[in-house]
């Protein structure tokens, strides 16, 4: 099957956190892009670029919970929150300010809390608070993507494992209540973890790379990914 890679690139600045997006893509999904989708990835001739309510979004803002006003003023679009606490809140209040919001889902860490991930009675739990998050809010016009987990340490392996089964679930789960908004998750950048996500969770939308810094920074971690 041929294979293409996907590449977004997305700024956020502020406390200059640098998030570089992509995915592999096949040619069927290509083809069987659905353009009625609120939120969405499309393969154009210069790369790929991020669709928002039918028109191209190139994604200007920050992270954080505060400030929105202040953050509009200076001309972003955009806003990253690390958690889903006061959710609804942050949603309003950046729909008044026309700002679309990447909610991230926090989950425990692979190589933190692997107990996590072998006990199906906390799984089962937070599949339920996961679902009930989803449903609630998957219609709300802030809402851009939602970033399952950050810098989890997926791990390099050949065969899928229950952090990597129970990981996958949970995209499955946000892709079936919201069809309508990609599903990412940020990591470190690092060439074995980007890998072996492509290998072994090929149904994200995207991956994210945290880096802290400037923005002179963005051709060397391109290269440390690529080469």
């Amino acid at each position: 099957m041929n294979r293409g890679v996907k590449w977004l690139l997305i700024v956020l600045t502020g406390i200059f956190l640098l998030i570089f997006a992509l995915k592999i893509v096949t040619k069927r999904e290509i083809n069987e892009l659905d353009e009625t989708r609120t939120v969405y990835i499309k393969k154009q001739d210069k790369g790929f670029t991020l669709i928002r309510n039918g028109a191209p979004f190139k994604i200007k803002g920050a992270t954080g919970n505060s400030h929105l006003d202040a953050l509009a003023a200076i001309g972003a679009n955009t806003l990253r929150v690390y958690d889903y606490e006061n959710i609804k809140s942050i949603l309003d209040e950046a729909q008044q300010h026309n700002l679309a919001v990447i909610v991230d889902i926090p989950l425990a860490k692979y190589t933190d809390d692997a107990n996590f991930y072998s006990d199906e009675i906390q799984i089962a739990r937070f599949r339920d608070t996961l679902k009930k998050l989803v449903r609630t809010y998957k219609d709300h016009p802030a809402l851009l993507f939602w970033n399952l987990g950050n810098e989890l340490d997926y791990p390099l392996v050949l065969r899928k494992n229950e952090f990597i089964k129970t990981f996958n679930g949970f995209i499955d789960l946000i892709h079936k209540e919201d069809p309508n908004h990609p599903v990412g998750t940020s990591i470190i950048p690092s060439k074995t973890e980007t890998l072996s996500i492509h290998l072994h969770s090929p149904q994200l939308d995207l991956i994210g790379f945290n880096a802290f810094g400037n923005l002179n920074m963005i051709k060397p971690l391109l290269n440390k990914i690529t080469s």
